[in-house]
C-alpha cells in the first residue's frame, strides 16, 4: 500500500497525470481531497499527514511572512507561474524534510493507521457541498482542480482499503458517460473534454453539475 510520500514522489514525476495540470492549486486540490477522503474514513492523521500542518509554520518563517495565508498562497505569491510554484513546493519541501531539527517531528505513531473502517459513506452530499462552494473545497472554482480533488480522494479510498460504495460506483459510470453524452471519441480526460466545449474552468464546472443532475435525473 502506498504511502502519501510515495504519492508525492509518483505526483512529482507526472504532475498532469495526477492533477490534471501542471499546477500548485490543483496540487492544493488533490490533498484537500485526499484529506476529505481520509477523514470519512475515520483515520486518525499519520506522521506524514502531520507534517503538512508543520511545512505551514516553516513556510511562513522561510518568507517570513506572518499571515494566516496557506504555503500554496504563499508559494504562489513569490513564483507567480502555478507550474513553477509546484517545481519549487517540491525543493522547499525537500528542504524542510531535510532540516536539522527533522528527526525530533517524527514521534507520531503511525500504528492506528491500520484500524480501516469499511463504512457507506454519502458521496452524494459530498458533491453537494462541493457545487454549493467550489473554493472551500477546490481551492479554485474550476473543472480541473476537481478534476485533482477527485483524483486524491479517489487514491485515498484506495490506499486506506475502503471499500467503494452504490454511490462511488455509479459516479464513476458518469464520468465514463461523459464522452458518450458529448460525443466525444478521445484519450482525453472527462474533465478536458468538458472543458473543451466550455468558454473557462468555471464554466466548465456547472456544466460538470448540469451533467451530474442530467445523469441523475434522465427524462
Amino acid at each position: 500500500m502506498s504511502n502519501l510520500s510515495d504519492i508525492l514522489q509518483k505526483i512529482k514525476k507526472s504532475p498532469s497525470f495526477y492533477l490534471g495540470r501542471y499546477s500548485i492549486v490543483s496540487f492544493q486540490s488533490f490533498l484537500c481531497g485526499y484529506g476529505v477522503a481520509e477523514r470519512e474514513a475515520g483515520l486518525p492523521k499519520t506522521s506524514e499527514n502531520n507534517k503538512f500542518g508543520e511545512f505551514q509554520e516553516w513556510i511562513q518563517k522561510r518568507f517570513c511572512i506572518e499571515s494566516t495565508q496557506s504555503w500554496t498562497s504563499i508559494i504562489l505569491f513569490y513564483y507567480e507561474d502555478e507550474r513553477i510554484a509546484l517545481d519549487k513546493f517540491f525543493e522547499l519541501w525537500s528542504e524542510f524534510l531535510n532540516r536539522e531539527k527533522h528527526s525530533e517531528i517524527d514521534n507520531a505513531s503511525d500504528s492506528s493507521s491500520s484500524d480501516i473502517r469499511h463504512i457507506k459513506l454519502d458521496l452524494y452530499e459530498l458533491l453537494k457541498q462541493i457545487k454549493k462552494r467550489p473554493p472551500m473545497y477546490l481551492y479554485r472554482y474550476s473543472i480541473l482542480s476537481f478534476f485533482a480533488f477527485w483524483s486524491g480522494y479517489k487514491i485515498a479510498r484506495e490506499q486506506f482499503g475502503i471499500q467503494p460504495t452504490r454511490q462511488h460506483e455509479e459516479f464513476e459510470e458518469f464520468l465514463r458517460w461523459i464522452p458518450e453524452r458529448l460525443e466525444v471519441k478521445t484519450g482525453q480526460s472527462w474533465a478536458s473534454i468538458i472543458l473543451f466545449y466550455s468558454p473557462d474552468e468555471r464554466s466548465a464546472l456547472d456544466t460538470f453539475f448540469e451533467l451530474w443532475s442530467e445523469f441523475l435525473n434522465p427524462e
